[in-house]
């Protein structure tokens, strides 16, 4: 009887402690909403005349959903770059940041949108005025007055505002 009795207890602090360790181990699951509001800082300059294809920015606060933070303050954010160059007839140059994806605290890869456009100051103006108004003083070469092109731009560091794509699920421990 008395080894029956010490199984039994055996069993049940085997059943309790396991109990426990499934609660001190178990995984929260929380979904970040599909729009949810993610502030990407750039950190360098870019000019519409560069070649630059892809530059990294940071998260620049922590992101949080139910109480839960998801995503870490400076966590790198891949973001892509697209340059033109200023053109003839006066038009600026422009330089347009668009955000890819970051990384959330379980390491998953979270596709997120937005994005910035800059463009420098546009000579059009003084481009096709020139040309239409020195027609009569200067028949031949009016023209040349439409090759004058408009200024770059250069994009500082600055803070974007973009928001996640899709309603994304996060594993915390």
């Amino acid at each position: 009887m008395d080894i029956i009795l010490g199984l039994m207890r055996k069993d049940l602090l085997i059943f309790i402690l396991s109990l426990f360790s499934v609660t001190l181990f178990a995984q929260k699951e929380v979904v970040i909403p599909k729009g949810t509001d993610v502030f990407v800082k750039t950190t360098d300059s870019i000019s519409s005349t560069s070649r630059i294809k892809k530059i990294t920015g940071y998260i620049e606060n922590d992101v949080v959903v139910d109480g839960y933070t998801v995503i870490k303050a400076e966590t790198p954010v891949v973001i892509d770059v697209s340059c033109r160059k200023r053109h003839g007839i006066g038009k600026p140059g422009k330089v347009k940041l668009e955000g890819v994806h970051t990384q959330t605290v379980d390491g998953k890869i979270l596709a997120v949108k937005g994005s910035a456009v800059e463009k420098g100051n546009s000579s059009r103006g003084k481009s096709i005025g020139l040309t239409v108004g020195m027609m009569f003083l200067m028949p031949p070469f009016n023209f040349l007055f439409l090759l004058i092109k408009g200024d770059n731009c250069v994009v500082k560091p600055m803070v974007i505002p973009m928001k996640t794509k899709e309603d994304f699920t996060v594993t915390l421990n």
